[in-house]
């Protein structure tokens, strides 16, 4: 396997992208990763590791306020930008995925989208036709009273104390309210039931950062703005897609918003449909006690859509 970075140039930023390169010639599909929130690609190394070993490229750009992007463009931890932060960071994920299309024109492209990475992900049922397949797991859904609270709490305190501010009172409901039925006194426990797996986390000095009021508001914008769509307006339905999550995973509300999805989606008439909610694991799915039954359940499916 052959790790490298390279810088991306898009709209006067810099993004850092991620590239595992397989030890063949004949490689047999690309995957791309898109992070979710406080987080960053090269956290996926062993997924990458796993797949390239089975003949895929896998990909991804640290987001804008995240990971080595944010040293690239002298910027913050958790900011996405001061306007249409949340348009932004689709279009550079939409827009890497194009470019290794190009680099790459004869291969599948898989999309796979992890917590804020399945809302964006989730775009790319609009638009133009980009991968030839969606993964998505840690999924929300708009919940009106909850995010709506959330996108006004973030309001206020950008108002008094600044869009760059560390949004403190969404950032202690969250943790609040994604641990209460949480075994554990370790902050982000939510994560993973594995504790190694919650203190590799906790100590990576790119992950696990206060996230901005703006950021709070650009993505609880971005998620009521695909719910929209997704309910009113015509969706691609030839792209197959997975969901999946934790049946322990408060960010899915426990298995519920994969159900929900999945419910919407049928009733758009996507061709190729389907879910899984594994139990006794969180958030992330392939951090925790049953990962070698996830990358097994990813591979099958990949390798069925390529």
């Amino acid at each position: 396997m052959k790790y490298v970075r390279e810088n991306i140039e898009l709209q006067n930023k810099v993004y850092r992208l991620h590239r595992w390169m397989p030890d063949v010639n004949n490689f047999k599909g690309m995957i791309q990763v898109i992070h979710g929130m406080a987080e960053h690609v090269n956290r996926y190394s062993e997924f990458a590791e796993y797949f390239t070993e089975r003949g895929f490229i896998v990909f991804g750009i640290d987001h804008l306020g995240h990971g080595e992007t944010v040293k690239l463009n002298n910027g913050t931890f958790g900011y996405f930008a001061k306007e249409d932060g949340w348009v932004k960071v689709v279009k550079a994920n939409k827009y890497i995925s194009k470019l290794m299309r190009e680099r790459h024109p004869d291969l599948s492209q898989i999309i796979y989208g992890h917590s804020m990475g399945s809302i964006i992900a989730r775009y790319y049922l609009i638009g133009d036709k980009i991968p030839d397949g969606i993964i998505l797991s840690g999924v929300m859904t708009e919940r009106e009273v909850f995010n709506d609270i959330m996108k006004v709490m973030a309001k206020l305190e950008k108002a008094l104390k600044g869009d760059k501010s560390d949004n403190v009172i969404d950032n202690y409901l969250m943790n609040l309210t994604f641990n209460w039925k949480i075994d554990g006194d370790d902050d982000n426990s939510w994560i993973s039931s594995l504790k190694d797996e919650v203190d590799k986390y906790n100590e990576d000095e790119l992950c696990n950062f206060e996230v901005t009021n703006q950021m709070f508001i650009d993505m609880f914008g971005g998620l009521k703005t695909i719910d929209k769509i997704e309910k009113n307006k015509e969706i691609s339905k030839d792209i197959p897609l997975f969901i999946v999550s934790g049946k322990d995973d408060p960010v899915s509300q426990y298995g519920k918003d994969v159900k929900k999805l999945f419910k919407r989606y049928k009733a758009k008439e996507l061709k190729d449909l389907k879910y899984k909610v594994y139990s006794n694991i969180r958030h992330e799915v392939f951090r925790d006690r049953r990962k070698e039954e996830v990358y097994s359940d990813f591979e099958k499916w990949i390798t069925e859509h390529i």
